[in-house]
C-alpha cells in the first residue's frame, strides 16, 4: 500500500550547500539518469519546456542546458534556500525560472503543460509518493515525458518513515546529532509499474535500473535496491482504457523475484 500522508516540507542547509556544487554536470548524474535522457534525446530534436520537481538548486537545468536543446527550464523545491541558491548560480539556461513551493499543493503551474516533467530523488524521498507522480504528470502536455526515479525492490513496499527515513546529510563525517531526516520510499516492483502505466493516456514506459545497496545516510530494512529511472510517455489524445501499454523494461533479470 502506497502512503497518502502528506509531505514533509524539509528545511535544511544540507540541501543547498550539497546541490549548489553537485549534480550540476553530465557526469555528475548516475547511469541510469544519463541512459534515459540520451535515449530521449535519439528521439527528440528538443527538451522542450521542461518542468523539474524537487529541483533543489537548479542542477539539472544546467546538465539539460549545456547538454541538449531546450526551450525553457522552470525548477520547484520546498526547500527556499535551495532555490535562492540555485537563483545566485551562473549556469542555468536563459529562460529559467525557481520557485519555491509544493507541486501537490502549488496550483500555479495547474494549467501549464511541459514537454518534459522531470522528478529525480523526489517521489521516493516524500511520503505521498503516488501524490507527487500524479500531480507531475498533471503538468505533463499531451505527447510529453515524464522521467522519474525510484528505488524498487521485488519484495514488500516500505513507504513508513519510523521504518525507513534517511538522514539529509553529504559527504564522509559522522552524521550530527538532531539532523533531519527525509523519508526513504522503496516501492514493489510491480506497484510501481502498475502506478505509472495506468496514469491517464499513458503510451509507452522506457526504465532502466541496477541493484546497489541503500545509502550510507539511510535506515532501511531492504538490504539491496533497484535503482530505477523511468521514462513515461503520454500520449496525444485520450487513449481506451484497455489500450496496452508499451513497455521497454532494461532491468536486472532477477528484480522479478523476491
Amino acid at each position: 500500500m502506497v502512503s497518502k500522508e502528506k509531505n514533509i516540507h524539509y528545511h535544511s542547509e544540507e540541501i543547498s550547500k550539497y546541490f549548489g556544487r553537485s549534480r550540476r554536470k553530465w557526469d555528475d548524474y548516475y547511469p541510469s539518469e544519463r541512459w534515459i535522457f540520451d535515449c530521449l534525446a535519439r528521439e527528440r530534436e528538443t527538451f522542450g519546456h521542461v518542468l523539474d520537481v524537487g529541483c533543489a538548486a537548479g542542477g539539472l537545468g544546467a546538465m539539460l542546458g549545456g547538454r541538449f536543446t531546450l526551450s525553457s527550464y522552470t525548477g520547484i523545491d520546498i526547500n527556499p534556500q535551495a532555490i535562492a541558491t540555485g537563483r545566485e548560480a551562473g549556469d542555468l539556461p536563459p529562460e529559467t525560472r525557481l520557485l519555491v513551493g509544493d507541486v501537490v499543493e502549488d496550483a500555479s503551474l495547474a494549467s501549464q503543460g511541459f514537454d518534459m516533467v522531470v522528478n529525480l530523488s523526489c517521489a521516493d524521498w516524500n511520503l505521498d509518493t503516488a501524490g507527487i507522480l500524479a500531480a507531475s504528470w498533471a503538468r505533463v502536455a499531451p505527447g510529453g515525458v515524464m522521467v522519474v526515479s525510484l528505488r524498487l525492490t521485488p519484495g514488500a513496499s516500505v513507504t513508513s518513515l519510523a521504518q525507513s527515513f534517511q538522514y539529509i546529510h553529504y559527504g564522509d563525517d559522522p552524521v550530527p546529532e538532531g539532523c533531519e531526516k527525509a523519508a526513504y520510499v522503496v516501492l514493489n516492483l510491480n506497484t510501481a509499474l502498475s502506478m505509472l502505466s495506468t496514469l491517464p493516456e499513458t503510451r509507452r514506459l522506457v526504465a532502466y535500473g541496477y541493484w546497489g545497496k541503500p545509502s550510507a545516510t539511510a535506515r532501511t530494512p531492504v538490504e539491496r535496491v533497484l535503482f530505477g529511472v523511468l521514462a513515461v510517455e503520454r500520449d496525444r489524445a485520450p487513449r481506451p482504457a484497455d489500450d496496452p501499454v508499451q513497455l521497454d523494461l532494461s532491468f536486472p533479470r532477477d528484480a522479478w523475484l523476491p
